[in-house]
Order: C-alpha cells, then sequence, then structure tokens
C-alpha cells in the first residue's frame, strides 16, 4: 500500500521492526481520506497569535487523536511519541522526507495541554459536538455508500471516578463514588458516538436527555435515516 496522503512514503513487509505503530499510517490515510481532523480545524476558533504559531491546529489535533488511537492519551506520553518516525510523519503537516525534518517536530506537552483547554473554550465545545456527529455520518456513508434503513439513537449516563476535588466531580449515591456524571448518545448499529456532554457528578441520568436528543433526532433524520428510533433505560 502506497498511502495518498504523503506519496513519498512507501509501506512494504520486512523482517526489522523499525515501529510498533505502522497501524498509524492506516489511519492517517482514512482521515485524510475523511477530511476529518481538516475539517474540524478550520471551524475551530484559534486565539494564538499567527506570528508565533508553530504547530498547526490540524498538527496539534492529529497529535492528539493519534495518540488516543495507540493508549497515549496523556499529552506528556503524546509529546514523548516525536521520537516514533511512523507517528512523526503522521501527525506532521509537512510532505515528502521534510516531515522527518528537525523542524517538524511533534509538539510538546505544555503545547498540547494549551490546545485541550483551547478546545474546552465556550467558543470551540459546540464545533466539537458537532463535528462528533457529522464523523459518524461520513464514517455510515463511506462504509455503507448510502443512509441506513433505520437508525437507533442509544443514550445513556457513564460514571467517571475520580481521585481529589475536580472542579464539577461530587458525590453519586447510586455509583457510591465521586466523579463526573456525563451523558452520552450512540449510534447503535455501528457504535460511533453522536454526542457527549460532560456534567456533574450528582445529577440525575436523565437531566438534559431532552435537550441532547431533539437536534440529534432531527440531524439523523436528515442526514442517517429517515426511521429514527431512541433507545435509553429505565432510568432516562
Amino acid at each position: 500500500m502506497d498511502p495518498s496522503f504523503n506519496e513519498s512514503l512507501k509501506v512494504e513487509g520486512r523482517s526489522e521492526k523499525l515501529t510498533c505503530h505502522a497501524g498509524l499510517v492506516l489511519l492517517c490515510e482514512m482521515d485524510e481520506r475523511l477530511g476529518l481532523t481538516t475539517s474540524l480545524a478550520s471551524k475551530l476558533v484559534d486565539e494564538r497569535s499567527p506570528m508565533r504559531v508553530q504547530h498547526s491546529l490540524t498538527q496539534m489535533l492529529r497529535t492528539a487523536t493519534y495518540a488516543m488511537a495507540i493508549d497515549s492519551a496523556q499529552a506528556a506520553a503524546a509529546a514523548d511519541m516525536g521520537d516514533d518516525a511512523v507517528f512523526k510523519i503522521a501527525t506532521c503537516d509537512k510532505k515528502g522526507l521534510s516531515m522527518l525534518d528537525d523542524d517538524a517536530a511533534v509538539a510538546s506537552q505544555p503545547t498540547l495541554s494549551r490546545l485541550f483547554a483551547q478546545l474546552s473554550s465556550e467558543e470551540n465545545l459546540p464545533h466539537l459536538r458537532t463535528a462528533l456527529f457529522d464523523s459518524a455520518v461520513k464514517a455510515v456513508h463511506a462504509a455503507e455508500g448510502q443512509e441506513l434503513g433505520q437508525v437507533t439513537l442509544d443514550i445513556d449516563s457513564y460514571p467517571i471516578p475520580v481521585h481529589g476535588h475536580q472542579a464539577g466531580s461530587e458525590h453519586n449515591g447510586y455509583y457510591r463514588t465521586r466523579g463526573f456524571h456525563p451523558l452520552g448518545v450512540m449510534l447503535g448499529e455501528t457504535g460511533h458516538w453522536l454526542d457527549l456532554k460532560l456534567r456533574s457528578g450528582n445529577v440525575h441520568t436523565a437531566s438534559g436527555a431532552k435537550e441532547m436528543l431533539e437536534p440529534l433526532i432531527d440531524r439523523a433524520r436528515v442526514d442517517l435515516s429517515d426511521n429514527v428510533f431512541v433507545r435509553g433505560d429505565a432510568a432516562g
């Protein structure tokens, strides 16, 4: 396979073990063909001064998301992956062999931490939630080639325990732990996330469910199927 995102890169099987993350090439190829990262980056508000930008939003988003794919989600771990040539090639904006130059380094841990803070701003959170739905639509259309006969929106809450007193964390009597209590909606037929919302740890399971579902149902009817069903447990 010769990936189209960088035609200088040639993939072939050899006995030498150069990296344990060769799958990142396939991930980047899929990302580029679907236009997921570039589309999201074009919608985000970047408050950095253009004169001081070393890493584009697109490159930093690739670094953060691809690191999650290989279980290195922490900013420090993602930054440490800069020594892996395949990770550097997959996340870099540069093409040809210039992606291995010293000035094409992976974003540092402080830079990625600032990215996460920027993504959580009031201006960018709506774009992230919309991008989550859009990515599911693109993946479904790419796999099926058309809309589905019917879709099921699975809605549920998910306890996230914490060790400390992080802002927004509260004790939840049902789960008998302190943490957060986010609400999420998943496409039942494929397992793709459609929306997620972080909530305080002590809110009711169904809090905000109606407000989350109504726009998703409308969008699902337009982009996925005329037949939309909602599934939840008794707590909803």
